[in-house]
């Protein structure tokens, strides 16, 4: 893997100290959103194409060549964790994908478990996803 390689990062909130099947099926949830976004992308782009500005189209073209580049090159996933919750403020200034979790068996209501981010290239990454550990 190279830094071209298209990836999907996902972060994991250590702070709450969930199971691995816990984690497993948060990152689930989420990895399923954002295939669900590209899709809706899809849809979207054929059904409302002449509504859009040159803008909006070209943003919606490059996600989705970037989704099917990721789909056709290995659908890598990056798992990460952030137990510091002010680098999960960052985080979450870059307009993730979300996951929070309804708190029916192991964290209260409401905790934000996971997030992620539309793939992308590696050497697109933000910086602070760069600086956090594979968990």
């Amino acid at each position: 893997m190279n830094e071209n390689s298209v990836v999907m990062y996902l972060v994991v909130n250590k702070s709450l100290n969930l199971t691995s099947g816990k984690i497993a099926a948060q990152v689930g949830h989420l990895v399923e959103l954002i295939s669900q976004t590209s899709f809706q992308l899809e849809v979207e782009e054929n059904d409302n194409f002449a509504t859009y500005s040159d803008e909006e189209l070209t943003t919606v073209q490059n996600k989705i060549g970037t989704y099917q580049k990721y789909k056709t090159t290995g659908t890598t996933k990056i798992v990460l964790g952030c137990s510091d919750l002010s680098i999960w403020a960052e985080l979450k200034k870059l307009t993730p994908y979300l996951v929070i979790d309804e708190g029916r068996t192991e964290c209260p209501p409401n905790s934000e478990t996971v997030l992620g981010f539309f793939p992308m290239r590696k050497s697109e990454a933000p910086d602070v996803i760069k600086k956090l550990k594979l968990l």
